[in-house]
């Protein structure tokens, strides 16, 4: 006796939730499934129409195994935001679509903007380090030196990061205190 099993693709993980970019970045959508046998895999822009890689702005990898794929896009205009997706078809029963939405990050300041802010550490640890990437400046990460080499009392409970609303300079006795200021707490667990 022979047995032959096949199943239809089913898509059991993908990008969580929104996917979140600013022109300039680059995004990558991943889907896996599980399907016997292995299924082929289709890319979808915003518009509907079936992606290619084309060494530029769409870039297209598929496992060895057949299992997952991933689409990653250079987004550099407006249309390049919407909802992606990926679709897996092995032959039997009924192909499986997931859709991936990208938004666009509206940037807050154009890039003759300055941007006034200020990091404040509750505790003792280093200095932290504003790094703002791939010249966004609303994109950006804190970086702690040597953060995981701290002691526990040395590592911060609370970083505060302000940003004034509306400044085109701010002098070393600038007041924050009574400036229009957008803050954002980021607490660290013990």
């Amino acid at each position: 006796f022979f047995f032959h099993l096949s199943d239809p693709p089913v898509i059991t993980k993908s990008n969580e939730g929104i996917v979140r970019a600013v022109n300039g970045q680059e995004v990558t959508l991943f889907c896996e499934a599980s399907a016997v046998p292995p299924p082929t895999w289709t890319w979808l822009s915003s518009s509907g129409s079936e992606l290619f890689t084309d060494e530029t702005k769409y870039f297209i990898n598929t496992s060895i195994n057949q299992l997952s794929s991933s689409l990653r896009v250079v987004m550099s205009e407006i249309q390049d935001y919407g909802r992606y997706a990926c679709k897996a078809d092995n032959g039997v029963g009924e192909t499986a679509l997931q859709p991936i939405d990208v938004v666009q990050i509206p940037m807050l300041l154009s890039s003759s903007q300055t941007c006034a802010y200020q990091l404040l550490c509750a505790g003792q640890p280093p200095k932290p380090e504003l790094m703002f990437e791939n010249q966004h400046p609303n994109y950006a990460s804190i970086l702690i030196p040597n953060y995981a080499g701290l002691d526990a009392k040395e590592q911060p409970l609370l970083v505060v990061f302000e940003v004034v609303k509306e400044s085109n300079f701010v002098e070393n006795d600038f007041n924050w205190d009574s400036s229009d200021v957008v803050q954002t707490d980021m607490t660290f667990g013990q």
